[in-house]
């Protein structure tokens, strides 16, 4: 096992800084959560999060309803990763507190950056957390005060400059929350209060890494500013707030400018929220423009790009404003960042998360299927009026393959299917990832498009169209994209 804090002798009753009764007055009293409210604790079995599940735990014994959880997620980066999670396992069973833990298989890599760890924890909390519980993490304000210094040392935006919540979702669009109870107590305070419980923590090396920039702030920066500002912990605390509390007025005045210039008639399948018009877009001031954008991404439970992504998402829309100006020409703007993507098409902003992968043929027979994870067919036979299916012969679901035609009901001649998509305004990304209702004789049914007529209509050994070909099915197909991130794996 890693280094570890040495056992107390004397098993002395907490400090007055700390301790179980002081934690439930924060939960039900600052924080106002159900009584009857069910916890899980992210535990790594460092000091932090064992000072809050012995908190826990003893509260537990004086209250009645909501149950206690603890989340361990092995990072299987260091050597003694299993031995930490063994002494979270023995640490949980010596509380009475169920485990559950979980295991990040990054494959053989020579360095895990720690945001990428990160993610990789949060996507395991979103898929392992129960809908009845509240995820307690152990950030105290030592944690506080280091995030407000990094994030202001690398020039981030107000929302990370404010720091970290007590409370918010655990992730945008998600009723499950995210609570910090300990923000107003010390590292050393919790420490204390562990010690006095007879308890042992695991340390992780990395910690003492001042290669990172964190540890570098914490051991390198912040004994300089304390000894020279003894109250700096409180004054950052106090600047977090205030600038919380401008993030939350910023943020409720962006969501009503969004919902005034979104357009959800223009909504594509694969989009994450309606649409933004390029031109109500530009009509907000620079700060308005940021913070709607920023709204609207969260609003698709996405994530914001990051400070470089944002600038260069607001420079291309002055690009973008500069050409409406002059010409009617696409300005093809496009922004990518982890899993998720902004594309311009005909005027209109369009938000994308994580996209499908073209799949194998699949044979139909009219019935619900699931295509692809999230991607469905819906079929409604009752609207069938005396035509059938089987005109088209064998049908099976298939990706584009490129020079595909069709012949739109009422048509003699054929055309191409990119040009149909074209006239009714189809997106590329569509055309391109979205699978087509295949015959034998070409394409019976595109997204958008709807039913085409078979080549097989025509009569055997004719090579002219047929002049009064069969008519199209009446069936309503829908496809339907439900995207999922639990289902990315690890």
């Amino acid at each position: 096992m890693g280094s570890t804090g040495s056992r107390a002798i004397n098993r002395h009753r907490p400090g007055p800084e700390f301790d179980h009764d002081r934690l439930a007055g924060i939960l039900y009293g600052t924080l106002n959560l159900p009584r009857d409210a069910s916890f899980a604790v992210g535990f790594s079995g460092g000091v932090d999060s064992t000072a809050l599940l012995l908190g826990l735990s003893r509260m537990q014994e004086s209250r009645a309803g909501g149950g206690l959880l603890a989340l361990h997620f092995n990072h299987a980066i260091h050597t003694d990763s299993d031995l930490w999670q063994e002494h979270c396992e023995r640490v949980c069973h010596e509380l009475g507190v169920s485990l559950v833990s979980g295991r990040w298989h990054h494959g053989q890599v020579s360095e895990v950056r720690e945001g990428a760890a990160r993610e990789a924890r949060y996507r395991w909390f979103r898929r392992s957390l129960p809908n009845e519980c509240l995820l307690l993490l152990a950030h105290h304000l030592d944690d506080q005060v280091e995030t407000f210094l990094l994030n202001l040392l690398e020039g981030r935006d107000i929302h990370r400059v404010a720091g970290m919540l007590p409370r918010r979702a655990l992730d945008f669009g998600d009723r499950r929350e995210v609570i910090r109870p300990l923000l107003g107590f010390t590292r050393t305070a919790l420490r204390t209060y562990v010690e006095s419980g007879g308890m042992r923590w695991v340390e992780d090396p990395s910690n003492r890494n001042t290669g990172h920039r964190r540890v570098w702030i914490r051991t390198g920066v912040l004994p300089e500013l304390r000894r020279h500002c003894p109250d700096l912990d409180g004054a950052v605390a106090d600047t977090a707030r205030v600038l919380q509390r401008m993030v939350r007025i910023r943020s409720a005045r962006a969501r009503r400018l969004l919902t005034g210039i979104v357009d959800p008639a223009a909504t594509r399948i694969f989009c994450r929220y309606a649409p933004i018009p390029v031109k109500g877009l530009l009509s907000l001031d620079a700060v308005d423009r940021e913070d709607v954008l920023r709204r609207w991404i969260h609003a698709g439970s996405l994530d914001a790009p990051g400070r470089q992504g944002m600038k260069m998402l607001l420079r291309d829309l002055d690009r973008v404003a500069q050409i409406m100006h002059e010409s009617r020409a696409r300005s093809g703007l496009r922004l990518d960042w982890h899993g998720a993507s902004i594309r311009e098409y005909r005027g209109r902003l369009h938000l994308l998360g994580s996209l499908p992968e073209p799949g194998e043929e699949i044979p139909w027979h009219g019935e619900d299927i699931e295509l692809l994870p999230g991607l469905s067919v819906h079929s409604d036979p009752k609207a069938d009026e005396g035509t059938s299916l089987s005109t088209y012969g064998r049908l099976f679901w298939r990706w584009r393959r490129g020079g595909e035609r069709i012949r739109l009901p009422g048509r003699v001649h054929s055309t191409s299917l990119k040009k149909a998509c074209q006239a009714r305004g189809v997106p590329g990304w569509e055309r391109d990832l979205l699978p087509h209702l295949a015959c034998d004789g070409g394409v019976a049914w595109f997204h958008g498009i709807g039913w085409c007529v078979p080549a097989t209509a025509r009569p055997p050994g004719c090579d002219a169209p047929e002049l009064n070909p069969p008519p199209v099915p009446h069936r309503e197909l829908r496809l339907a994209w439900s995207p999922e991130m639990e289902r990315n794996p690890i």
